[in-house]
């Protein structure tokens, strides 16, 4: 079982899984734009693109991309901004919010 819900910035995962032979229901929190901001680099790289490259692509700014990516900048960008990451990138807008469960760890 899994569900998740949008509430401002944040996006609540709630799931239930296995561990220690035991059923355990976990929720957690992430920020939709740092996850969306680290996936966002992750394929950018794998697509072989610079910084500079991606941003002449989707019309912006080195520094507005730079921004995005960085773990300490502002994280502002609208959802038009995403679509055409994602078509530059050739990545689904779902594989961009994509949640890594290894970010994870239950804890016992």
């Amino acid at each position: 079982f899994s569900l998740s819900v949008v509430y401002r910035r944040f996006t609540y995962y709630c799931f239930t899984l296995f561990h220690n032979k035991t059923m355990v229901i976990a929720m957690y929190e992430v920020n939709i734009y740092e996850q969306v901001a680290k996936n966002i680099k992750k394929y950018r790289k794998e697509a072989g693109l610079t910084q500079a490259e991606l941003a002449e692509a989707i019309g912006v700014s080195h520094e507005f991309v730079r921004r995005i990516e960085s773990k300490k900048g502002k994280k502002t960008f609208s959802f038009q901004t995403i679509w055409n990451i994602s078509k530059a990138l050739n990545v689904s807008l779902d594989k961009l919010a994509e949640i890594d469960p290894d970010d994870f760890i239950i804890q016992s």
